[in-house]
């Protein structure tokens, strides 16, 4: 009824259902990530509006940087071996918390969706870096920018390939000859690397006579694409999760052999963990992850102060944003997952929030979540920026001028100094 509208609590609960609805529609909607792994995508297919799109080759892992143990436990890129070994967790930062759980500063308090100081949605005009390849953030670029935001998008680091690639070649002739029980893949761009060692042969990696895993769905989605049938996929799209998920290796007289094909940046948890479970782990580097510069924009975003918060999707991906833009303690930080934060900390560099899962969905709400959090944090901010330059463009007042002509002043005049040659004054002492 019209007048129940007027009363302040039923608004409340009407406003609170509507951000409940939206979501909903959020958590339902398909993930993003699993449809940018395709090769079919070209690298400068970046969508309409991201600032860049700078065209780069193909970022390492399912979120640019991800492989199982590079501290990527980014969007089943990355376990959460992680190369981050420690690290203490700095002020603000939600690396010992309970991910989902915003510990940033900021007015955390002020998140009423029925107060009319808020915004209408939180992400409206949020400015947003995004360090990775453009067809690696493009489902996260999409929800960003159907909310207002501002995706600020840019690789930070990239895959090249190995000097050598006779082990991946000999691996893969293997795993056709069927030496293998399982193969691991923990990352999209290790999937890229044995299709074309298999190319090379010859084979087919679908005939091959294996049990295949993969670290997640994206990763799952690609060998998908190549006809792979995959077996095993962890609820937790981390190494740990992967391992638990493992089953027994059985009776057999000897431990069943287990190919783990992966990047160079590579941490030895998952390793580890199968020679502990008693199988036996065969490791072939298929790629490197090198640094790729931030494009131009994005370096002056950061260092103008229009960034509100920077997107880590790994532990490599923080090393390279600290290397590149150094440390900026008003950006506000969102880690994929644990490790990710970890090694962020490391660096120097702010984590405010952990996303509560490894996709796209999780990454928005860590990023609604800041936002909340740092609203008048972010409100102050603009305003300084709007005050410094209008401060530096007012042109001084010159000073007031008269009408009167200049005072002229005479030359002053030394009276001659007295000495044995000058004759006295009447009247004075001799």
């Amino acid at each position: 009824m019209p007048g129940r509208l007027r009363d302040p609590s039923d608004m409340h609960r009407l406003a609170a259902g509507i951000e409940r609805a939206r979501a909903v529609r959020l958590a339902n909607a398909p993930t993003p990530d699993d449809a940018v792994t395709s090769d079919a995508v070209p690298a400068d297919a970046a969508p309409a509006g991201v600032v860049p799109t700078d065209a780069v080759p193909a970022a390492v892992g399912d979120t640019a940087g991800g492989d199982a143990s590079d501290g990527g436990d980014a969007s089943d890129g990355g376990a959460t071996a992680g190369d981050a070994t420690g690290g203490e967790a700095q002020v603000g930062s939600a690396i010992d918390t309970a991910p989902g759980t915003a510990v940033g500063t900021g007015d955390a308090g002020n998140t009423d969706p029925a107060d009319p100081a808020d915004p209408a949605d939180p992400l409206d005009g949020l400015t947003v870096l995004v360090p990775r390849a453009p067809e690696r953030a493009a489902g996260l670029v999409a929800l960003l920018e159907a909310r207002g935001a501002r995706a600020v998008v840019s690789a930070a680091i990239t895959r090249a390939p190995v000097d050598d690639v006779t082990p991946v070649d000999d691996a893969v002739a293997a795993l056709a000859r069927g030496a293998f029980t399982w193969v691991t893949v923990t990352s999209v761009n290790a999937i890229d690397e044995l299709v074309a060692a298999a190319s090379r042969a010859g084979t087919d990696l679908a005939a091959a006579p294996a049990r295949w895993a993969a670290v997640g769905p994206a990763t799952a989605a690609g060998l998908a694409a190549i006809d792979v049938d995959v077996e095993l996929v962890p609820e937790e799209n981390s190494a740990r999760g992967l391992l638990a998920a493992f089953p027994p290796p059985g009776d057999a007289l000897a431990p069943p052999r287990v190919l783990v094909p992966q990047g160079d940046l590579a941490a030895p948890r998952m390793v580890e963990g199968l020679a502990a479970a008693g199988y036996d782990p065969s490791v072939v580097t298929v790629y490197r992850t090198v640094s790729h510069p931030l494009s131009p924009e994005a370096v002056a975003a950061w260092r103008e102060g229009t960034v509100d918060v920077v997107v880590l999707t790994s532990g490599s991906v923080a090393r390279e944003v600290a290397a590149q833009l150094g440390a900026h303690g008003c950006v506000a930080g969102v880690a994929i997952g644990r490790p990710t934060a970890r090694a962020a900390a490391e660096v120097d560099l702010r984590v405010d929030e952990v996303a509560p899962t490894a996709d796209d969905a999780g990454l928005l709400a860590a990023i609604e979540a800041v936002a909340r959090a740092t609203a008048n944090d972010r409100r102050a901010r603009a305003a300084s920026r709007t005050a410094a330059p209008a401060a530096a463009l007012t042109p001084r007042r010159p000073a007031p001028t008269s009408s009167a002509p200049p005072a002229v002043t005479p030359p002053a005049v030394t009276p001659p100094a007295v000495t044995d040659e000058t004759p006295a004054t009447p009247g004075s002492p001799t």
